[in-house]
């Protein structure tokens, strides 16, 4: 058992370290959506710079998103790595990509809401978007991760 007391700069760096995680899991899915982007509008004729800043403000819709659902999971999981000395890079991983999925559930939930339509734009499949959800939560996982054990 970890019978370390948490101090003041022990909470800082557990939330200094969430938001380093959910920053690196939304650039990941950020990133992988402006490539998308990239290869379907450049190709057609739209102009780089559209693509670059619709990632950018995208990146912003994902941070936001996934800093406000992820908090709760993530508290969970820190007390769980606290309480019970869990400090391998396997739980932070796996703790961020069963996160992560479950933000993919909610998105599925969403887009397949009757009457949801984006102006038009049809919302991607589950299965096109899996692969980014568990890169993103991967990547969150071991930022958390690196930022942590030192």
């Amino acid at each position: 058992m970890n019978s370390r007391p948490a101090t003041f700069q022990d909470a800082q760096q557990i939330r200094f370290a969430y938001l380093l995680a959910v920053t690196a899991g939304a650039l990941v899915f950020a990133l992988c959506q402006t490539i998308t982007w990239f290869w379907l509008w450049v190709r057609s004729g739209s102009d780089i710079g559209n693509v670059l800043m619709m990632g950018a403000v995208f990146f912003a819709f994902v941070w936001l998103c996934a800093a406000l659902l992820a908090v709760l999971p993530y508290r969970l999981c820190i007390w769980l790595s606290e309480k019970f000395a869990l400090y391998h890079w396997a739980f932070y991983v796996s703790g961020a990509v069963v996160t992560s999925l479950g933000l993919m559930l909610l998105y599925h939930c969403i887009a397949s809401s009757p009457g949801v339509q984006m102006d038009g734009v049809k919302l991607l499949s589950t299965s096109a978007v899996l692969p980014r959800f568990l890169l993103s939560g991967t990547a969150a996982g071991l930022v958390c991760w690196a930022y942590l054990r030192k």
